[in-house]
Formats: C-alpha cells, structure tokens, sequence
C-alpha cells in the first residue's frame, strides 16, 4: 500500500529516500568520473597505497598529489569545436537563412501583379535574402528572449548547452528539467502571460541527483524523483543547524510535489496538476540510447582510468624524489672513532690502508625511468582513444603520410559530429517542450555543425575550385563556395556572414580559368 504523499510517515520518509537499483550500481563510478575531470584536493582519494608503504608515507603523497588533468583538456576541446562556427537556431521555418537561389526576375516591376497565388508564393520564397521582408512574429520574439536567458540566471543558451555537453560526456548522460514559473494569480490570456513574462525555463539535472524513476509499457518515463541539497535560508544572525536539509521534487505525468526531510521530519511543500502528460526530463545520452534507462556510457569510461593511472604514477616519482634523491654517505666505524665526524671542504676524511673506503649508497634510477615511459604510453594512449591524437601532436610515428594525416583528421570530425548530434537532439526535444507548456508546437529548426575545419583551409579552397570546373549546378557551387568562407573567415558576426551570403547569393559567378576536360 502506497503512503500518503500529504502525511508526514517512516514510510513516507523510506520511500522519498529509496534509490533505483541502477542508480546505486553507478554512483560509485560517476564519482570518480566527477573527479576524473574535475581534478582538485578531492583526487587524491583515488591514490592507491603500495603493499609495503606505511600509513605515514602515503599520506605524505597525498598532501604532495599533483593531477595531470587530460580528461578535462580534451571535453573541453570537444566543446570547443562544436560551438566555435555556432548553432543554427530558427524560430520559424519561414526564416530560413540558407542559401537561395533566385529564379530570372520579372521583366517588368509589375509583371508579379499578373502571378497567380501559388506562384506568387514561390517567388517570394525565392527572393534573395536582402529582399525578404523579416517580419518578426510574437512566437520569435519570446524564443529569442528565452535563448538570452535559459535558466532566469542570465545563463544564454550556448554557454547552457556547453556545460550540459561537458557533463554529458563526463558522466555519459546528463538531464535537463523543461519547467515553469508557479504564480499565486495564473495569467487570464496569452497576452498577459507575456506581459507577466512568464515563459519556460530550464533546470541541469545532475545524474547523481536523479536517485529513482520508473518506465511505462511504452518505454516512457512514468515518473522520476531528484533530490536536492538547499539552503536554510537563514538571517544574519541565526545559528545554522547541523545536518543539511534534504528536498524531493517527484514528476510525474500529470503531476509535481515537492518534500522536504529535516532530520526524520518529512514536510510536504506542495504540489499541483501540469498539461504536459509526459515526464519534463531531457536526458542527453554521450553514446546510443539505453533502452529504459537514463544511463549511458562516460566518454572518459576508458580515458579516466588512465589519466588515474598516471596520477598515482607521478606520485611515485615525486615520493621517490623526496625520499631518496639525496645521496647517503656510507663508512665503516670502529669504537676508536670518534664520537663526532664532521665532513666538509677544509678537512679530510681518512681510514685505513686497505681498509673499505667511503662510498655514497645512490638510489637507482631504472624504476623512474621505466615509470617516465609508462607515462608517456598512457599520455598517447589517452589522446588516441580521445580520436585527438594526430591534431595535437601526442601521438608520435615514425612517419606520418597525408593520407594518415587525412584519415586522423575525418576520425576526429566524426567523433566530435557524433557528440554534437547528441546535442541537437537534446536541444530540439527542449524545445518541444518549452512550445508543449506554452500549448504550441515547434516548428523551428535547430541545427549544429557537422564540419568543424579539421582539414586544413587549402585542401578545402583546392576542392572548390575542382567542383567549380566540374559541375553545373549553381546551388552546390553557391553552397561549397559559402562553406569554404566560414572555414577562412573563422567566427565573424552574424551580420558579416549573412553580408557574405548576399554577396554569394547576388554577384556574379567567377568563371575557373581551366577546364578539367582539356577543352
């Protein structure tokens, strides 16, 4: 028998508290992958102590850790490139900003008086990009609002979806909470909603606070449970209590509640109905899809093991350094010696003729050696299943052909395409929700790149002056000939390169000075 959600129970408590079977079986690793790419003091509980080490020595290692943080240089990477040329977004499938190809014009300005409706249409949808009327609708004026501010912190919504794509590669999956703003007097219209600036805003959802859920027949999430640490929102002048206070926010399909557990108190905080009929939780997957699970596969899985591997590595070294890097003096002494030997320049140190002379015991130095190449494997083993081997140098061969550099280069694009596909279909389903709690539907477009300039600019420029030669077609010339410009360009502003596909658009094409055919 289920507990009253209203009333303050042990089981009512039992219940907020229990966690999904899955969830206890992977919070253990969604740590060490936390610390795997966050790094600080909190690594160096992943510091194993030798079997004939003491007590005393590892915890002197560990005072002295330093942390070679691979796993955060090469997500950020990642991101990097998938947010360096920038996202399309689109409000409305009318503001398509693509290129256009523009039919002959009227011979006369009022020939388009004569044109039927449906011709009409098409030659507006036609019309070069300086001659379309941008007529901005309502519904575009509140998405571009909502993408200035995602989260009611003044988060934009790149620097949101960076961060949510870092922790979706760190921990394999990460979530995002579509939510809207409770107000004591609901708004009575559409146009006072907006008045009131109510739109949909967005949560990020640790994994390791998403503690319990449960699916439908038909593969849906029916409910799920986050639990959150809070503030006491004290005074000034208050003394703070000792134990944190513990919230569960409970979606359902239909409904939302909200507990609150202060020691074995349970404190229901509200709730209410929402016109969903779906759970509002966006997982983003670094992988494929689980079936009925909002668990995937870390992208440091591999990775993180081996930059842990290299941090227990260097503390060996640096323990060896400390203890043993100053050499040991080493003499016979006899009961006539006297009580005091004092070694330096002005004097001398004698013994007995044929007696052992005086030597320094030195440590050897074939164990660091042989741990200094181990590092140097894991450092190339890192950045070779991270597919950034060959654009960052880690990875040495003996010789290296275009053709090796070529394929590096497509590996790399494809890899990191593959991230920011995950990402786009997260975005586009946050977006669906935000129209659902508004009682719309999307329509827009949300598009990432799929090229990140990996290859170098002149292969590129090289490639398009070929298809210019060989094809006929103006539209693919137009389209490689504005995909070449974002590569040589960089990242402009959006003016400058909607100027650049005007002119690309417009003027003229360039006749190639060669025919490929010999003619």
């Amino acid at each position: 028998m289920a507990a009253n959600y209203r009333e303050s129970s042990e089981d009512l408590k039992k219940i907020l508290e229990q966690t999904h079977p899955e969830y206890t079986k992977y919070r253990h690793r969604w740590e060490l992958y936390e610390d795997c790419y966050s790094g600080g003091p909190d690594i160096v509980r992943w510091i194993h102590r030798h079997l004939r080490e003491s007590l005393t020595s590892v915890r002197q290692r560990k005072a002295r850790a330093f942390y070679p943080n691979y796993c955060q240089t090469i997500i950020d990477a990642y991101m990097s490139y998938i947010f360096r040329k920038g996202v399309v977004r689109q409000p409305e499938p009318g503001e398509d900003r693509g290129p256009v190809l523009t039919p002959s014009p009227p011979s006369s300005p009022d020939e388009s008086a004569f044109l039927a409706p449906d011709q009409e249409a098409a030659r507006v949808a036609t019309e070069p990009l300086h001659k379309r009327k941008k007529k901005r609708s309502l519904i575009a004026e509140e998405l571009e609002e909502f993408w200035k501010d995602v989260d009611q912190c003044g988060t934009p919504i790149d620097r949101f979806m960076a961060e949510v794509g870092i922790w979706m590669l760190t921990y394999g999956q990460y979530h995002v909470i579509v939510d809207m703003p409770r107000t004591k007097e609901e708004p009575a219209n559409e146009q006072q909603r907006r008045e009131m600036k109510l739109h949909p805003y967005l949560v990020k959802v640790s994994p390791l606070c998403l503690t319990n859920w449960e699916y439908g027949e038909d593969k849906k999430l029916l409910w799920i449970r986050i639990r959150e640490e809070i503030s006491e929102e004290l005074d000034s002048f208050s003394e703070r209590k000792k134990g944190g206070i513990c919230q569960y926010r409970t979606w359902t399909r239909n409904e939302w509640h909200i507990h609150r557990i202060t020691g074995d108190k349970v404190e229901y905080r509200g709730g209410g109905n929402h016109p969903l009929k779906e759970v509002p939780l966006v997982t983003f997957y670094c992988g494929e899809t689980p079936p009925l699970s909002p668990i995937g596969n870390s992208f440091l899985r591999d990775i993180g093991p081996i930059n842990l591997a290299i941090l227990n590595w260097g503390s060996l070294i640096d323990n060896e350094a400390y203890e043993r890097c100053l050499n040991i003096l080493v003499m016979e002494r006899s009961q006539l010696t006297p009580g005091e030997i004092v070694i330096g320049t002005n004097n001398v140190l004698e013994y007995n003729m044929g007696g052992t002379p005086p030597h320094f015991l030195t440590a050897s130095t074939e164990p660091a050696s042989f741990i200094q190449n181990m590092i140097r494997e894991a450092v190339q083993e890192i950045y070779r299943l991270s597919r950034l081997g060959g654009l960052t140098g880690r990875v040495t061969r003996e010789a290296r052909s275009g053709v090796a550099y070529k394929f590096e280069s497509n590996e790399a694009n494809q890899a990191i395409a593959s991230k920011a596909d995950r990402l786009e279909a997260g975005e586009r389903r946050i977006h669906e929700l935000h129209e659902k709690w508004l009682g719309r539907e999307w329509e827009g477009v949300i598009d990432y790149p799929e090229e990140f300039g990996i290859e170098s600019v002149e292969e590129e420029v090289a490639l398009l002056t070929q298809v210019k030669g060989q094809f006929r077609s103006p539209t693919l010339k137009r389209l490689l000939e504005k995909k070449a410009a974002v590569k040589l360009l960089g990242k402009l502003p959006k003016s400058t390169m909607e100027t650049v596909d005007i002119e690309t658009d417009t003027l003229e094409e360039v006749k190639p000075t060669f025919s490929p055919f010999g003619m």
